[in-house]
């Protein structure tokens, strides 16, 4: 009876703690589209000023969501959003979205859970400062539309995922991903590109594109005869 309760209560303050269109909360971001939620509990949320969130988007529990640093002056009407997530995204629960110059994920992006996109790393360039004190110069990120991250994903700064573009899981993207492409690794590497109307997807190699049939075009074998 009272893990009954407790999981009733936890899934009531769930429901209550979550951002939605029109909640005090929401009103001061950027924009906050109809339909959207942002879950409890939030990890962190820095800068919602310059936070856009498009509309029938979901952040999941967990997650850490930061625009500029704290302490920073509000946000200029006039100003663009330093943050920009589209609509009909989902991005999995525990997810670190950090923006401070610009960071754009597009329209019906999808994630993993656990993904990290920033657009600015530590520098070590200071023999005497601990790394945690040194920053680089922030470097725009953009994630096209309709892109996929898998579980674990990270997307380091200045780099431009594709529209239609995958990210296996566990892949730490450094560079840019074309649209459509497939890339996996650490650092994550090219692996395919999108089907041509000839029914081939290319196959990068270290000495170039190789195409190659696509499983809708691959002409089966015929069953092998079962010995008698």
């Amino acid at each position: 009876m009272l893990a009954t309760l407790v999981r009733a209560g936890w899934l009531a303050v769930s429901r209550a703690g979550t951002v939605r269109h029109g909640d005090r909360l929401a009103r001061r971001f950027f924009a906050f589209g109809e339909g959207t939620a942002l879950c409890f509990p939030i990890a962190a949320l820095v800068g919602a000023d310059r936070i856009s969130v498009g509309c029938n988007s979901v952040v999941g529990p967990y997650s850490t969501v930061s625009a500029g640093l704290p302490g920073q002056p509000p946000n200029p009407a006039w100003a663009r959003p330093t943050l920009t997530i589209g609509d009909r995204c989902v991005i999995g629960r525990n997810a670190t979205i950090t923006a401070h110059r610009e960071v754009v994920i597009g329209d019906d992006v999808w994630t993993g859970n656990g993904v990290f996109i920033s657009d600015q790393n530590h520098a070590w360039d200071d023999p005497v400062l601990p790394i945690g004190a040194q920053a680089q110069e922030p470097r725009s990120v953009v994630i096209g539309d309709g892109a996929w991250l898998g579980h674990g994903a990270m997307v380091l700064p200045g780099v431009t995922v594709g529209r239609r573009a995958v990210v296996a899981a566990g892949a730490v993207v450094t560079t840019d991903v074309p649209p459509g492409g497939v890339v996996a690794g650490v650092p994550a590497r090219l692996l395919a590109l999108p089907a041509s109307g000839d029914g081939v997807v290319a196959m990068p190699t270290g000495d170039g594109v190789v195409a190659m049939p696509t499983s809708d075009s691959v002409v089966p074998m015929p069953p092998r005869d079962r010995p008698a």
